[in-house]
């Protein structure tokens, strides 16, 4: 989904549609941030527990370790830790997930525009600087030129 950890943290309950299928992102970071985000399907039956029989404005990810409810901004950090370590891959920082989807997105031929928006920046050159492997962008319009001059040739 793209957001960033203070997107996933200040979420309340509410903020999920009853189907489980929209995310309402409110408060971000930039203005771009502030828009409904797809649920993915393989994460629509824990949203729908998580939201069941709960006050609409309950933090969503709710923690009983902060006076407000809401979890501190080192929280995804820590879990982050936890996850690479189970999963036996160096750590990576839940922002840096964005890079990762950033160049997932530029190799399988998304256009920068797109990934630009799905990652919520503003420009393009910010996406294509700082959320895409060095290389990738490069190899991507090589791979897809390729295609096209072969698609030709048949």
């Amino acid at each position: 989904m793209a957001l960033r950890s203070g997107d996933v943290r200040r979420r309340d309950v509410r903020d999920v549609d009853l189907d489980a299928t929209i995310l309402h992102v409110s408060r971000g970071k930039m203005e771009k941030s502030n828009r409904p985000r797809l649920i993915p399907k393989v994460l629509r039956p824990h949203y729908r527990r998580m939201i069941a029989n709960r006050a609409p404005t309950e933090p969503l990810f709710k923690t009983p370790l902060t006076e407000s409810g809401y979890h501190t901004h080192r929280w995804l950090q820590e879990a982050m830790v936890t996850f690479c370590a189970l999963a036996g891959v160096p750590y990576i920082c839940p922002h840096g997930l964005k890079g990762t989807a950033g160049t997932m997105l530029v190799e399988t031929g998304h256009a920068s525009e797109a990934i630009a928006d799905h990652l919520s920046h503003e420009k393009k050159s910010t996406t294509e600087r700082s959320y895409i492997a060095p290389g990738a962008l490069e190899q991507a319009r090589t791979e897809r030129g390729a295609e096209l001059i072969t698609e030709g040739d048949q």
